[in-house]
């Protein structure tokens, strides 16, 4: 597993819905090679969230997309040996299909599932995706409200810029 220790990873994951079915990746890289689970990846540095979702989708699927809300904050960690190796803050988020089209590219084959064919597969989708698939986008909808908060610094001292949703 090629994680850096010591370093928590922030990590936006979506969803893109076309009729009832939910575009899913089949991941290339570890951790999760060859398991199925929703697209996206890493919130680069001075990146919102919301944006991170749109760019990463784009990368993944080809598709153009337009962040919806946020369904969810969840805490993960993979261990090995009693030990941990990886540490993820994951952002779900819900995006609505602008246009494009699905274009595979390095990061893994893709493939629309309905929330049955998704069930019924359980065995090959990664297992907090299963879940978070479940609780985020089943039938009972949540959104999660994120206050952002922008400070400048000017010298030993700061200013609030934004802080709100």
């Amino acid at each position: 597993m090629e994680v850096e220790k010591s370093k928590i990873l922030n990590v936006v994951l979506g969803a893109t819905v076309k009729g009832n079915k939910l575009l899913l990746i089949k991941r290339n890289k570890e951790p999760f090679a060859d398991n199925w689970g929703m697209a996206g990846g890493k919130i680069e540095f001075g990146e919102d969230y919301d944006k991170a979702i749109v760019r990463e989708l784009e990368e993944e699927t080809g598709l153009k997309v337009s962040f919806e809300s946020l369904r969810g904050i969840v805490e993960e960690f993979i261990s090995a040996d009693k030990k941990r190796k990886a540490h993820f803050y994951l952002f779900i988020c819900a995006t609505k299909l602008k246009g494009g089209k699905i274009a595979e590219g390095r990061e893994g084959k893709l493939r629309r599932f309905t929330l049955k064919e998704i069930i019924n597969n359980k065995e090959i989708i990664i297992p907090s995706d299963y879940v978070m698939i479940q609780e985020f986008f089943g039938k009972k909808k949540k959104t999660v409200g994120v206050h952002k908060s922008y400070l400048i610094e000017d010298g030993t001292r700061y200013k609030l810029e934004f802080f709100g949703l």
